[in-house]
C-alpha cells in the first residue's frame, strides 16, 4: 500500500609626433596632426557638452520612476502611490512606457493586488521581450511577471515556461532577489507536478540567495519548504541537513515555530523512530493544527499503529469544510483503513487514488515534454545570437587590424624623418645646456627646460631603438649607425649618467633620491636601470646604454619590479608606474 505523500507550503513572496625642430619637414607634419587633433577634440567636446545637457534634463516623470525604483523593494504601497500620479501621456518613448509598465506590474505584485490581465505590463513584454531591448534586469524582471499573471490566470503551463525563460537569461543580472522569487515560484509549480526534487533544489537555491542579503524570514520559508520535499523523497540525509539549519535560527516567532513542529511531526512519522515520534506526539496540542497539521497526526498516530485514532483525526479532516490535499488524505486512509480490517473501503480508496496519480503523471509528462521542446527552441535562438555577436567581433577586429597596419606604416614614416634630422640631437643639448643657467625657479621656464629634456630623451630614446633595431643591416647605414653608437657611448657615461641623476630629481620631485632612500640595498645596476626608466626610455634603448641582451633587461626590469613591490615604501605606486 502507498505510503508517499506530499506536504508543501510556498510564500509568494592617439597618432602625434614625439618633437619638431624649429622649420622642416617634422615641423610642418607636426603642425598638421596637431590642427586635424584639435578639430576632432573640440567636436568630442561637443558632443560630450551636448550629452550632458540631455541627459540632465530628465523630466518630472523620469524623476519619479527614479525614485520608485529606488524605493519600491522596501515600500512599495509609496511606490505604488507615485506611480498611479505620472501622467502616462507624458511618457513620450517606448522605452519610457516599458519601464512603467514594468515598475507599475513590480508595485501591483509587491502590494499582493493579483492580475489576471496584460494591459498593464503589455508595453514591457512589447520593448524587453519582443524587441529584445533593455537591461539583463528588464528581461528577467518581464518574465517573472509575466509568469505571475499567467500563475494568477491559473494557466499552469505558460507561467511554467516563463519562470523557466527568466532563470535562462539570468546572465548579468543584478537583482538576485528577483530570481530567488522566480526559483520559488517554479518550485510551486514543481510541486503541482510532484516533482519533488526540482521543487526542494529549487527551494534551496532561493535561501542561499536571501542568506546572502539577510532576508532571514524568506530563508525560513524556503528551508521549511526544502525540508518538506526531502522528507517527502524519503531523503533522511538531505532532510537532516536542513533540519539543522532550521533549528539554528534563533528569533523565530510563535507562528514560525508552530510550522516547524508541524513538518518535524510529518519527517518522524515518515523517517523517524517510533520512540521519538511519540515522544513528539505527545508534547504536541491538538487546536494548534490545520488540515494538514490533522493528517500528519494522522499518519503519526497510524504509524504508532493507533488507527482508530488516525481515523477519527482523518474524519475531522474530511468533515472541516475547507480545502485539503485530497491525494494525502487517501494515502494515509488507504493504511489506515487496510490496518482496521475494512479491506474493502480501503481498495476502493485505492482505486480512486491511484486514478488520480496516473492523470497527474500524464500531465506531468506532457508539461515536462512541451518544457523540453520550447528550452530547445531557446537554445537554438541563443546560437543564433552567438553567432551574429562572433560576426561584429570579427569585423571589429579587422577594422582594428587595419587601424593598427596604417598606425604601424605612419611610425615608419616618422622614424625615418628622425634619422633624417640626427642634428636636431645637438641643437636639444646646446639648448639643455643654455637653459639650465637660467633661473630654475621660474615656473613658465621650468615646463620649457623640462619639456626640451622630455623631447631630448625621447630622441635618444627613439635613436637607440632604431640602432637596436639596425645595428645587422647593410653597409651603407654603418656609418649612421657608428655616429648614434658615438652619441650613446657619450651618453652611457657616468658624467652624463649623474646629469640624468640631477635631472630626474630637479624635475620629479627628487624621484631619484627618495628611490635610493626608499630601496638603500640595491645595486648600482639596479639604480641605473631605474634611472633610465624614470627618463622614460624604451628597453630596446636601455639595453642600448647597458650593453646588455634585450632579454636580460625584461628580466633585470621584473626583478626590481617585483622587489619595490614588495616593499613598504609609500611611495612604490608612483615608482611601479614607470615599470608599467
Amino acid at each position: 500500500m502507498p505510503h508517499s505523500f506530499h506536504d508543501f507550503f510556498i510564500l509568494n513572496n592617439e597618432v602625434r609626433l614625439r618633437y619638431e625642430s624649429d622649420g622642416g619637414c617634422v615641423s610642418q607634419v607636426s603642425r598638421i596632426v596637431r590642427g586635424r587633433i584639435s578639430v576632432i577634440l573640440n567636436a568630442v567636446v561637443l558632443m560630450l557638452f551636448l550629452w550632458v545637457i540631455v541627459s540632465c534634463s530628465d523630466s518630472k516623470e523620469q524623476e519619479v520612476l527614479n525614485h520608485v525604483e529606488s524605493i519600491i523593494e522596501q515600500h512599495p504601497d509609496s511606490a505604488l502611490t507615485l506611480l498611479r500620479g505620472v501622467d502616462k501621456a507624458s511618457l513620450d518613448s517606448d522605452k519610457e512606457r516599458a519601464r512603467y509598465a514594468l515598475l507599475m506590474s513590480m508595485a501591483l505584485d509587491k502590494n499582493y493586488i493579483d492580475t489576471t490581465t496584460f494591459d498593464v505590463i503589455q508595453p514591457a513584454i512589447d520593448y524587453y521581450l519582443d524587441r529584445d531591448k533593455g537591461t539583463p534586469d528588464d528581461k528577467l524582471r518581464t518574465y517573472y511577471y509575466q509568469g505571475r499573471i499567467f500563475d494568477n490566470r491559473k494557466d499552469w503551463d505558460n507561467a511554467f515556461n516563463c519562470f523557466a525563460k527568466a532563470l535562462d537569461n539570468t546572465q548579468g543580472v543584478i537583482d538576485s532577489l528577483c530570481i530567488a522569487r522566480t526559483l520559488v515560484a517554479q518550485a510551486g509549480l514543481y510541486s503541482s507536478l510532484y516533482d519533488f526534487t526540482s521543487y526542494t533544489n529549487y527551494h534551496l537555491r532561493a535561501a542561499n540567495i536571501y542568506k546572502k542579503y539577510s532576508y532571514k524570514d524568506y530563508e525560513f520559508d524556503c528551508l521549511l519548504n526544502a525540508f518538506n520535499g526531502a522528507n517527502v523523497m524519503n531523503d533522511k540525509s538531505l532532510a537532516d541537513s536542513i533540519l539543522n539549519l532550521c533549528s539554528s535560527f534563533s528569533s523565530l516567532d510563535e507562528s514560525q515555530r508552530q510550522i516547524l513542529n508541524r513538518h518535524k511531526l510529518s519527517y518522524l512519522a515518515n523517517l523517524g523512530t517510533k520512540k521519538e515520534l511519540s515522544e513528539f506526539v505527545r508534547k504536541q496540542k491538538v487546536n494548534f493544527y490545520d488540515v494538514n497539521g490533522l493528517l500528519n497526526l494522522a499518519f503519526a498516530y497510524n504509524k504508532l499503529s493507533d488507527n482508530t485514532k488516525a481515523k477519527q483525526f482523518l474524519d475531522d479532516v474530511h468533515d472541516v469544510g475547507v480545502n485539503f490535499d485530497t491525494l494525502k488524505y487517501q494515502a494515509i486512509l488507504i493504511t489506515v483503513l487496510r490496518d482496521l480490517g475494512d479491506y474493502k473501503q480501503a481498495f476502493l480508496t485505492y482505486w480512486d487514488y491511484s486514478h488520480k496519480t496516473d492523470s497527474i503523471y500524464s500531465i506531468q509528462f506532457e508539461r515536462k515534454q512541451k518544457f523540453i521542446e520550447e528550452k530547445h527552441d531557446l537554445e537554438l535562438k541563443a546560437q543564433e545570437t552567438v553567432r551574429q555577436k562572433s560576426q561584429i567581433i570579427w569585423w571589429s577586429i579587422s577594422i582594428g587590424l587595419s587601424f593598427c597596419i596604417i598606425i604601424l606604416a605612419y611610425s615608419l614614416y616618422v622614424k625615418r624623418i628622425k634619422m633624417e634630422h640626427t642634428h636636431d640631437l645637438l641643437k636639444i643639448k646646446n639648448l639643455q645646456d643654455s637653459l639650465f643657467e637660467r633661473d630654475k625657479q621660474q615656473e613658465e621656464i621650468s615646463r620649457k627646460i623640462e619639456s626640451l629634456f622630455s623631447t631630448r630623451f625621447k630622441l635618444l630614446d627613439g635613436l637607440a631603438s632604431s640602432y637596436f633595431e639596425c645595428k645587422e643591416t647593410d653597409q651603407e647605414q654603418k656609418r649612421i649607425y657608428a655616429e648614434v653608437k658615438n652619441s650613446i657611448v657619450d651618453f652611457s657615461s657616468d658624467a652624463t649618467t649623474q646629469e640624468l641623476n640631477d635631472v630626474v630629481n630637479g624635475y620629479k620631485n627628487g624621484l631619484m633620491d627618495n628611490f635610493k632612500a626608499d630601496y638603500p640595498k640595491l645595486s648600482a645596476s639596479q639604480y641605473r636601470l631605474a634611472l633610465y626608466l624614470f627618463c622614460g626610455f624604451s628597453l630596446s634603448s636601455i639595453s642600448i646604454f647597458i650593453d646588455s641582451d634585450l632579454r636580460n633587461i625584461y628580466v633585470y626590469k621584473s626583478r626590481l619590479k617585483s622587489i619595490i613591490a614588495k616593499g613598504e615604501s609609500p611611495r612604490k605606486e608612483e615608482y611601479l608606474r614607470y615599470f608599467a
